[in-house]
């Protein structure tokens, strides 16, 4: 961190005094911790809040969901009324932010009092400096009034900011390119709060009545500068015909001749130092292509850019105002039966709704997709001279509700087991008769519940992904075992173990579909009346590109990792074999090349080798 132009220490001991409440959680109620209680409780309290059943549909349940006031409150971060557990340090006009920034550490509370005068709900979003830490992202938890208002806002992730270290990538001496290492680089940044896990895909809100309230930010994870705190209402976008409409009433046209092109994985900005190029030499269609040499052709893929709330940035120049189409060259060849799901944003904003989780459908290969609706109608976007930017987040888009309703499945599934096995044991005797009826009394009602839940799931998935989708026989045969039990609850100790596998691999399909991953090679931003290059992937490049491959692999050893040492050097050499996959090979081979090396003047041959075979 820089040297602050001022700095000014405060370290304040308050009790929390706030009660808490007693007995199990239900539907709406909130976790509050005791008397006097420290950062430990709170952690503690806050862990088993997220396991609670109070989701955020739970919570805005209980509320008119439509009483959003069109006002926006600021909060100074200065302006705390307590801190427990951490030393707070104010920043005066640090990094080119005028007014005071204060310093949150990694553990303790930091407390802010509101005066609501119009009720409502209000989105919460913080206005933060991503301070050096441990280059993890920033966690938090947000209470309200000393409560958690539901599990959610437990945990809530603001991601770093990743860049390459070098523009021009780096080659070893076979003449392949060496993946960049990544740094930091932080800049302030104003983020909503979210749903780290993605099953909300909305903006997280909390209501609040006319009068004072408290925010209290408890600190999880990492560290990080604070300047403001926001609660307000923005606009949701529109859709696509109303924006393009209004745009062209106020004399938009179509811009012509115009053909940006960026690589893909020279993206600016990333969210996540795992977010690095990759080199993919299955397709001839990708640039820069070579069937000899590896290159680094491409960014994300099922290894990286899937998890939810990952994003890459790209900046690009325009030279003439008009309306742009924006075609990627992508392949999504990693997710069958569904499609994936990315945010996109102009400028940091979605420009129209259908962009808020725009899907990219399976496909085995490399193609060029425009972005548009799905009865061919390509997007287009409005774009004024000068710099721009354009965002893909990895969201759930329409998987998130029924991602959702199958985890309330899976909750309901699992109590109805613990409650079965309590009578049964884990291994029952199939000849005796437990009188499971008589001893779980609403047993059949439960499960009839919990299928209905996956009936529903089931029919959403449908609608989205069509039927007979391969994700849907997951949930199909946990529906056949519900419906099984459901008329006669003396049949559980016969199928028991079988249950209990169908019911460990529907938690797998929640985490397998909660995946996202696409590949990107290109980005081309075009007039309307400008047609992108051509990628080379005609059935002739292909056989060619196949032959190729196949003839450098008798002559090139690719599973030799970086810099390798010819047997002329005049230097120490030793060949050190590795199993793990390229990418952790290629992070060891460059600690060996930048310290091990240097220190002691032995040159290491690093081999990929078939730990099996050895």
């Amino acid at each position: 961190m820089c040297k602050p132009k001022q700095v000014y220490q405060r370290f304040i001991l308050v009790p929390i005094l706030i009660s808490l409440l007693l007995g199990p959680m239900l539907p709406g109620q909130a976790v509050e911790p005791p008397e006097n209680a420290s950062t430990e409780v709170f952690r503690e309290l806050l862990g088993k809040a997220a396991l609670s059943s109070v989701s955020y549909r739970d919570y805005c349940s209980n509320y008119d969901i439509g009483l959003k006031p069109r006002t926006e409150i600021v909060i100074d971060a200065k302006d705390y009324v307590r801190a427990e557990g951490m030393e707070v340090l104010e920043y005066i006009d640090y990094q080119d932010m005028e007014g005071t920034s204060v310093f949150t550490d990694e553990k303790g509370i930091i407390e802010y009092e509101v005066d609501i005068q119009q009720e409502g709900f209000y989105s919460l979003s913080l206005q933060y400096y991503p301070v050096e830490g441990k280059s993890a992202s920033i966690q938090r938890s947000i209470l309200i009034d000393g409560a958690l208002p539901y599990a959610q806002l437990g945990l809530v992730e603001f991601s770093r900011i990743w860049v390459n270290a070098v523009d021009e990538w780096e080659r070893d001496n076979r003449g392949n390119d060496l993946k960049p290492r990544q740094v930091e680089a932080p800049q302030w940044v104003r983020s909503y709060c979210y749903d780290s896990e993605g099953s909300e895909t909305e903006k997280l809100s909390v209501f609040l009545t006319k009068g004072v309230h408290t925010i209290t930010l408890y600190s999880r994870r990492e560290p990080m500068l604070l300047r403001r705190i926001f609660l307000d209402n923005p606009g949701e976008p529109q859709g696509y015909s109303t924006v393009v409409a209004q745009q062209k009433a106020d004399g938009a046209t179509d811009s012509s001749q115009q053909l940006i092109t960026i690589q893909a994985e020279q993206a600016n900005r990333k969210s996540s130092q795992m977010l690095y190029p990759y080199h993919d030499k299955s397709s001839p269609a990708v640039t820069p292509y070579s069937a000899k040499e590896l290159k680094n052709s491409s960014i994300g893929s099922n290894s990286n850019w899937r998890i939810i709330g990952q994003w890459l940035e790209w900046d690009f120049d325009v030279k003439q105002s008009g309306f742009y189409h924006i075609t990627l060259h992508q392949r999504q060849n990693f997710v069958r039966g569904i499609y994936t799901s990315r945010k996109i944003m102009i400028d940091g904003e979605v420009p129209f709704s259908e962009l808020a989780a725009y899907g990219f459908p399976y496909q085995s290969r490399y193609h060029l997709s425009t972005l548009g609706d799905d009865m061919g109608e390509s997007y287009r976007f409005y774009l004024t001279p000068g710099r721009h930017t354009l965002k893909m987040e990895v969201v759930l888009g329409d998987f998130a509700g029924i991602i959702g309703k199958v985890q309330e499945a899976v909750r309901d599934i699992n109590a109805i087991y613990l409650k079965v096995i309590r009578i049964t044991g884990v291994q029952p005797d199939k000849y005796r008769d437990y009188n499971i009826d008589d001893n779980i009394p609403g047993l059949p009602e439960e499960i009839q519940q919990a299928k209905a839940k996956l009936d529903e799931a089931v029919a959403e998935l449908r609608a989205v992904a069509g039927k007979g989708s391969d994700r849907e026989a997951v949930l199909n045969t946990m529906q056949r075992q519900l419906e099984y039990l459901s008329t006669d609850v003396e049949r559980f100790p016969l199928i028991l173990q079988a249950f209990k596998v169908d019911m460990s691999a529907l938690g797998n399909w929640i985490a397998g579909v909660m995946d996202q991953p696409l590949a990107l090679d290109a980005i081309y931003i075009h007039s309307p009346d400008t047609q992108v290059p051509k990628p080379k992937d005609s059935l002739w490049d292909r056989f060619v590109h196949m032959v190729k491959t196949l003839w450098y692999s008798f002559v090139i050893d690719y599973n030799a990792i970086g810099n390798v040492a010819a047997e002329g050097d005049d230097v120490k050499k030793i060949t050190v074999w590795i199993g793990s996959g390229r990418d952790q090979a290629n992070v060891l081979k460059a600690l060996i090349d930048e310290t091990f090396t240097p220190k002691n003047n032995i040159n290491v041959n690093l081999q990929l080798v078939d730990m099996s075979m050895l």
